[in-house]
């Protein structure tokens, strides 16, 4: 009986795939060649008790269930359950890179979402797709797909290959049952199967992944019934597949585990069931998220346009659905070491904001109502607190650390979502009220509790410590007082939007007040300094987050000049590793404030303007560099992905971490120099081209589209003219009539409409470097 249930399920499938798998979705990148490697999202390792695992891909053509728990347990997982694919082609064989290599033949993916993830290749008169998916909790699926565009019939022998291993010393029994295959191993309470809608010629079992290989080669069909290894387990099943000419032809295969042999067979019979509609439900998933998000599109280098992708796909990988205390969407931080962070998500969604801004206020707003404390402390899914003082504190990353409330201010100018506001604002207000009461000293100066709360782990600014948990409450911060500062003055503009009151209102402005008065102490010696208040002296460093009263609003041009200069900007990063301990251009959220400062600090010095303009585009290549690699080794950080970290090759860094779309934003803030006005009460943003001069080349263009403010969405584009000049094209539609008006630094109009429109273009020249500000002029809503 459970024969002819296996091939009647098969059977099914297999007709369902003809019908459903070839005209859905997969031309979303059309002509798009990414690197054949990434990682898919699984949303249910979540817990720190029975992690579920992390999906990477496996050169050359595998994905693998990599379980553990951990900030960066890769190297050494608690087990590793892997599903890869070998093909031989008339002897030719196709299984490690090196075979696609020999051959002279690319191997990429034409797919590459969080959700799905394919491996292409294009042989003779062939064309393989191989496309990876999870179509359940422990289903890890592969849809095989050959097309033949030659004359005669391709005859194609496949090779799947399941693996089950362990770095500890534990036996691996791999075993035939009826249509599948089996590999357990009873210590580590591990099952996996594997099998799918093929009928399957040959299985057998092997104890390394070169016998794998040179059984491809050969292409080997010969049996075995059984096999027993130490640390690992390798079971094949072989099968052949005819392509009609001018036709394709499909098949499924599934690795499914479980914590027994029932319960993994179960996931298998599953899978086959729900695999097409949860494929299709993927796919829907990524062409909605993609219609509306920003593609690069133009003369922009192939690299960024497919890097760029990669930044927001690994963005919609660390948003997780509701799972345990959290019920609403939530941020994980990064796949290895899923928790609840204030900092990462509310950089993370800022840069998501710009795809989907209603998902990035879902997560923002859940970040807030979810959180046990008002200080949003750091949390698993399970409730279990993640940053705990020495004191015992449970703690929370502070207003300081990625700067939340600067960037709250940025989303608020551009979506003008006043309901959205007046549903996050008492959290806002909770949250600063805490840190206002909780930590300040007798004399109301603002400290962090620990160097984890600042963000900068064992910072030697804080001094020597033995731990990020180290009480470090003797130091005042610059940059602490700064943002409560300019957190203080956004929430008075808040109050007033809402409504609340001249009380609230005022309750804020002198927060201000007191908070800038503050900051303005720190300063000593041309910069804003901490105070130890032990020592009884301001402190040596000099930290990027130092940077925060420029592009805060918060310091003179006299400070400007003398904290960033074109003369200091080389010595100033030096100084910074001394302070930070690590460098500034390889940390995501050091980046972020440098650039900012360096924006800012460009209308007063041009020269910083010019620089940023350099910095950025090194920056940018440096790191897609790393992300769109064709070639990778184990032990380095998988490509396809956003990292924690930016260091130079070699330098361990955590994979799929949001904040590394940061290079995004870097794309999007200061090369096409979109930037919104904070405090705005209607729809206007600067425009501020940044082009690096290697794009400055006649007749260039460089188009960004699905970007908005307010109800306007717009398509912008700069065509580079003689000389170096920019013509910019901004072509946008909108729910209310518009006079749209175009001025430059100077006050100066570039471009005013006569007459109030829904939808238009604007056309204007600009150049390189300067800054134009663009306002939406509402004259009354339409109908």
């Amino acid at each position: 009986m459970v024969r002819w249930y296996s091939v009647l399920i098969a059977f099914l499938i297999f007709l369902s795939s003809i019908k459903v798998v070839m005209p859905l979705g997969f031309d979303l990148f059309k002509g798009l060649h990414f690197t054949p490697y990434g990682m898919l999202q699984n949303p249910y390792h979540v817990w720190p008790k029975k992690p579920s695992g992390v999906l990477r891909s496996v050169p050359a053509l595998g994905y693998e269930w990599v379980v553990g728990w951990g900030w960066n347990f890769i190297s050494n997982p608690y087990y590793v359950a892997c599903l890869k694919l070998g093909v031989n082609v008339n002897g030719k064989a196709f299984y490690s890179p090196e075979d696609f290599s020999e051959k002279g033949v690319e191997l990429y993916s034409a797919y590459h979402t969080k959700n799905v993830m394919s491996y292409d290749w294009r042989y003779r008169n062939l064309t393989f797709s191989l496309k990876y998916f999870l179509a359940g909790r422990d289903s890890l699926t592969c849809l095989v797909s050959v097309s033949n565009e030659g004359p005669e019939v391709a005859r194609i022998a496949f090779h799947a290959v399941g693996m089950l291993f362990s770095p500890r010393p534990y036996l691996m029994y791999g075993c035939i049952k009826d249509s599948y295959l089996v590999l357990s191993c009873k210590a580590l309470g591990v099952t996996v199967v594997l099998g799918g809608n093929v009928t399957d010629l040959a299985r057998k079992f092997a104890l390394s992944d070169l016998t794998i290989r040179k059984w491809v080669k050969a292409n080997d069909f010969s049996n075995m019934r059984e096999g027993m290894g130490l640390f690992v387990i390798f079971g094949v099943m072989s099968f052949k597949l005819s392509v009609p000419p001018h036709s394709v032809r499909s098949s499924l295969l599934i690795l499914a585990k479980g914590s027994s042999y029932e319960e993994a067979l179960t996931n298998f019979r599953r899978g086959l069931r729900n695999a097409f509609n949860s494929l299709e439900e993927k796919l829907r998933e990524d062409l909605a998220f993609w219609s509306n998000a920003p593609r690069l599109i133009g003369d922009w280098p192939k690299r960024w346009v497919r890097g760029f992708i990669y930044d927001f796909e690994t963005l919609r990988m660390v948003i997780y659905p509701s799972r345990g205390v959290f019920k609403h969407k939530w941020d994980v931080m990064h796949v290895n070491w899923p928790r609840c962070v204030l900092a990462e998500t509310s950089i993370d969604m800022f840069i998501m904001s710009y795809a989907n801004v209603k998902l990035a206020e879902e997560v923002l707003l859940g970040l807030f109502e979810d959180a046990p404390l008002p200080n949003v402390p750091c949390v698993h899914a399970d409730g279990s607190f993640n940053m705990v003082a020495m004191d015992g504190s449970k703690c929370g990353t502070s207003p300081a650390w990625c700067f939340p409330f600067y960037l709250y201010s940025l989303l608020y100018a551009r979506a003008l979502d006043k309901e959205w506001l007046r549903k996050i604002y008492p959290y806002w207000s909770s949250y600063l009220r805490w840190w206002l009461k909780n930590r300040s000293d007798r004399e109301g100066w603002l400290h962090y509790k620990c160097s984890w709360e600042s963000g900068e782990d064992v910072a030697p600014r804080f001094g020597i410590q033995v731990s990020g948990g180290q009480l470090i409450e003797n130091i005042r911060p610059s940059e602490l007082q700064a943002v409560m500062a300019y957190a203080a003055k956004a929430m008075a503009f808040y109050a007033k939007v809402l409504g609340l009151g001249e009380g609230e209102v005022k309750y804020w402005e002198n927060v201000y007040r007191d908070y800038y008065l503050k900051l303005q102490r720190l300063w000593f010696k041309g910069w804003f300094h901490d105070y130890d208040v032990k020592e009884g002296k301001f402190t040596k460093y000099k930290d990027p987050l130092h940077l925060a009263p420029i592009f805060l609003g918060l310091a003179s041009r006299h400070q400007i000049r003398a904290m960033l200069n074109r003369e200091n900007v080389n010595e100033l990063l030096g100084e910074f590793k001394e302070s930070v301990g690590v460098a500034t251009l390889d940390w995501p959220s050091l980046v972020f404030p440098y650039f900012e400062a360096l924006w800012a600090a460009g209308k007063v010095d041009k020269a910083l303007r010019n620089l940023l303009i350099e910095q950025v585009y090194r920056l940018i290549n440096r790191v897609y560099s790393m992300t769109d690699a064709r070639v990778w080794k184990r032990g380095y950080p998988i490509p396809g992905v956003s990292y924690e970290n930016w260091g130079p090759p070699g330098t361990p860094r955590v994979e799929g971490y949001g904040w590394g779309a940061l290079t995004a934003l870097t794309i999007i803030r200061y090369v096409i120099g979109f930037r919104e006005v904070p405090f705005s009460d209607h729809p206007s943003f600067l425009l501020s081209p940044g082009l690096p001069k290697e794009f400055l080349k006649e007749g260039k263009r460089y188009r960004i589209g699905n970007l908005s403010v307010g109800d306007v969405n717009f398509e912008l584009t700069y065509k580079v003219i003689k000389g170096g000049g920019i013509k910019v094209s901004l072509r946008y539609s909108s729910n209310g009539n518009y006079i749209v008006k175009v001025m430059d630094e100077g006050g100066r109009i570039v471009y005013k409409g006569n007459v109030p429109r829904r939808c238009g273009e604007v056309r204007f020249l600009a150049l390189n470097g300067m800054s134009y500000k663009v306002e939406f002029i509402s004259v009354g809503r339409s109908g």
